[in-house]
C-alpha cells in the first residue's frame, strides 16, 4: 500500500502557489500594492491545492 506524504505535497503546492501569484501581481503593474499582492498570492496557493486536494467547498469562494 502506498501513503502519500501529505505534508510534501502541501509544501510543494504552496511554493508553486506564491511563486505563480507573485508573478501575477507584477504582470501589469511594477509597483503592486500589498493587498494585490496578497490576494494573487492567496489565490494561486488555492489552485495549487485544489490540484491536490479536494475540497467539500466551493473554490468559487477563493477565486474573486
Amino acid at each position: 500500500m502506498m501513503k502519500p506524504k501529505s505534508y510534501k505535497i502541501v509544501e510543494m503546492a504552496v511554493d508553486q502557489g506564491i511563486g505563480f501569484g507573485l508573478n501575477r501581481a507584477f504582470k501589469h503593474t511594477d509597483e503592486p500594492t500589498r493587498e494585490q499582492i496578497h490576494a494573487e498570492v492567496e489565490r494561486e496557493i488555492m489552485l495549487a491545492l485544489s490540484e491536490y486536494f479536494e475540497f467539500d467547498i466551493p473554490l468559487l469562494i477563493y477565486n474573486p
